[in-house]
């Protein structure tokens, strides 16, 4: 049905099951009862278990030979920047370096 079933809070999740019918969670009342608050008080068990129970992954290399893909190929291009991209890209390079190098002190 989708690949991101997520988007902003697990409440994304009611819309799902309920699209799905998913019996007894596409009703609010037991959504909210039975996988929302538990899952708001740190009670992740129930949500697992629905999702469990519904979830399908398919991995590409078990479907590799079904999906006809192309090798993949590595390809490398040199640009040549203008002297004012040249001057751009170094200095962001040197302070960004910096930039990293001071936060990494601070550990």
């Amino acid at each position: 049905v989708t690949g991101t079933p997520i988007g902003k809070s697990v409440n994304d999740l009611h819309g799902l099951l309920l699209f799905l019918q998913i019996d007894p969670y596409w009703v609010e009342t037991w959504w909210k009862l039975s996988i929302y608050e538990p899952f708001c008080f740190g009670n992740k068990q129930p949500i697992l278990e629905v999702l469990r129970s519904i979830l399908w992954r398919t991995c590409k290399k078990d479907v590799l030979n079904q999906i006809d893909i192309p090798g993949q190929q590595e390809e490398t291009h040199w640009l040549q920047f203008s002297p004012v991209e040249e001057h751009f890209y170094r200095r962001q390079h040197i302070d960004i370096s910096r930039d990293v190098v001071g936060r990494l002190r601070k550990y």
